[in-house]
């Protein structure tokens, strides 16, 4: 790739409108132009799209674009069905980009739409490589196969996974020279011989000394700054802010500070919702229990309010609707146990 450090630059206008295209341009030959091709099947992947996507907001070197692609081709089926697959060779994704730059075009014709294909194109799948690699890439086309990540490997969370190996991939993109390194840093280009060592740099989120001089040499001195925020997962803010990435995906059903996997489980969704509706989900089991002890002591079914302050507990009976009393003792009343609602805040072997 050409260091564009030393490429020849041309000669910026002098008119303010003029010299602000000709900077434009010059940017727009910088930007790598990343296609991403979803290949995991079978669940709701906006959050995981939007958690990527976000990224093109935070960083200008490169762009993040989720491409329409031929689920028939034969590159792509092993990798669909999430079996376990051999690695593929690097003359087989040279003939898969090929097919799929041609398929994007055919695509944007059908739909009338101007533009080039993406410069390179990124397969996210949770196949299963033979070799127990869990990434492969020729500049051109990457591989990130997920398909050995278990839930104890979480925190972190599959997507942030997901977000950092794409990262790094596009980093490797950007700048050629950038390989992985022996020696757990907590770098972005650790060398992880299994997908479990990752672990380490997703957590981590750090840019060694020795990368961020070699992505200064290619051309992008101030990307390192770009990147800080996002492997260090500060951009993401907290569910808490509704106008945080964080908060945003919550509300697609994937907690990345609850949610494990691509899917999450019931107690991770009971979590979500006690989070989301502002209750503490300690607070709610107490009541659950609470309620369970007074049952098996009266036997009395017993009502329990969640909203209502603890001082305003009614010396009175009080009407129990829609349940029945179990106990014959006309001095048993319902009881009103009040709680304060209170809303909680790879590179894989080379």
């Amino acid at each position: 790739m050409a260091n564009h450090n030393k490429e020849k630059s041309p000669s910026i206008p002098t008119n303010t409108k003029e010299k602000t295209k000709a900077e434009h341009l010059m940017r727009e030959d910088q930007v790598k132009r990343i296609g991403l091709v979803q290949c995991i099947s079978g669940i709701d992947d906006s959050a995981l799209r939007y958690l990527i996507l976000s990224m093109n907001s935070v960083q200008s070197a490169f762009q993040f674009e989720f491409v329409p692609f031929d689920d028939q081709d034969g590159f792509l089926r092993p990798l669909l069905a999430n079996a376990t697959v051999d690695r593929p060779t690097s003359n087989e994704m040279l003939k898969f980009h090929a097919r799929q730059t041609r398929h994007f075009q055919e695509m944007a014709k059908s739909y009338e739409q101007q533009g080039e294909s993406p410069h390179c194109f990124q397969v996210i799948s949770t196949a299963k490589f033979s070799d127990s690699y869990f990434y492969t890439s020729n500049g051109l086309v990457s591989v990130i196969a997920l398909g050995n990540w278990k839930r104890s490997m979480a925190p972190p969370s599959i997507l942030e996974f997901i977000q950092v190996l794409v990262l790094q991939n596009a980093l490797f993109i950007l700048c050629p020279g950038l390989e992985t390194h022996l020696g757990t840093r907590g770098c972005i280009k650790d060398f992880s011989a299994q997908l479990s060592d990752a672990r380490q740099k997703v957590l981590v989120g750090y840019l060694c000394h020795e990368c961020e001089y070699i992505i200064s040499e290619h051309g992008y001195p101030g990307l390192a700054d770009e990147l800080r925020p996002l492997l260090s997962k500060s951009w993401l803010g907290n569910s808490a802010d509704p106008t945080s990435p964080a908060a945003i995906i919550s509300k697609l059903k994937r907690d990345l500070f609850v949610t494990k996997g691509l899917k999450p489980n019931l107690l991770e969704l009971t979590r979500m919702t006690a989070i989301q509706e502002g209750v503490k989900l300690p607070a709610a089991i107490a009541a659950v229990v609470i309620a369970a002890i007074l049952i098996a002591i009266f036997g009395v079914v017993t009502e329990v309010h969640l909203t209502e302050p603890a001082t305003n507990l009614s010396p009175t009976p009080t009407s129990i609707h829609g349940v029945i009393k179990t106990s014959p003792n006309p001095s048993s009343t319902s009881i009103h146990s009040a709680f304060q609602a209170t809303p909680t805040p790879s590179q894989g072997k080379p």
